[in-house]
């Protein structure tokens, strides 16, 4: 992330993320937390490394990332994500996909995060729906579909332990019951809780 892209992230949040100072100890600043948090998010680093690099405590740390992430969510939600749009598909409860946000090459990493569009990245794969709830970060060069099939959600979802609603008529009651379903594109294979648009060429 470049300087001016992190100092106008810290200024979007900063009124959110802001702790006042007290007797015992000065509070820790707006631009620190962001840090903590981007390093977190980004690297996917323990709490207790943040806590050795950083020098704060481990629940200082824990908590600073909760609080910059619900900032964030805050930000987001309210500017940038769109209102859900109806699109007339029955049993529908959501959407899974993976996005490659660009980084800069860490060192010693080889051509983990080297990915098939010619640059470096890790995959922030994500669906929200009501109660499901899948968020992973992962090497560049893997698939959406390998980063999927090696989540717990997808061992959850073949083990039908998660909360999807049960299967029911699209049209009537008198029709067959249909799967509640995720959609996907062509990089997921079809299951009975995910479908995806039909393999060949369409007519």
């Amino acid at each position: 992330m470049s300087v001016k892209s992190f100092d106008e992230l810290v200024t979007l949040i900063q009124e959110d993320i802001t702790s006042t100072d007290t007797r015992m100890r000065d509070s820790v600043s707006p631009e620190e937390k962001v840090a903590v948090t981007l390093r977190y998010l980004a690297m996917g680093c323990s709490f207790g490394e943040l806590h050795f690099n950083y020098c704060l405590g481990k629940s200082t740390t824990t908590g600073i990332v909760r609080q910059v992430c619900e900032a964030l969510w805050r930000l987001m939600a309210r500017n940038f994500v769109p209102k859900p749009k109806r699109a007339n598909f029955p049993n529908c409860i959501g959407a899974v996909n993976g996005k490659h946000a660009r980084i800069t090459m860490p060192e010693h990493s080889g051509s983990l995060y080297h990915n098939y569009k010619h640059y470096f990245s890790i995959v922030l794969f994500s669906n929200l729906r009501r109660q499901l709830l899948l968020f992973l970060r992962d090497y560049g060069k893997n698939s959406d579909s390998v980063i999927f099939k090696n989540s717990n959600f997808y061992k959850r979802l073949l083990e039908t332990s998660l909360n999807i609603p049960t299967a029911k008529p699209i049209y009537n009651a008198d029709t067959t019951p249909l799967p509640h379903v995720l959609v996907g594109d062509e990089a997921f294979a079809l299951m009975d809780n995910i479908m995806r648009p039909y393999a060949g060429n369409s007519l």
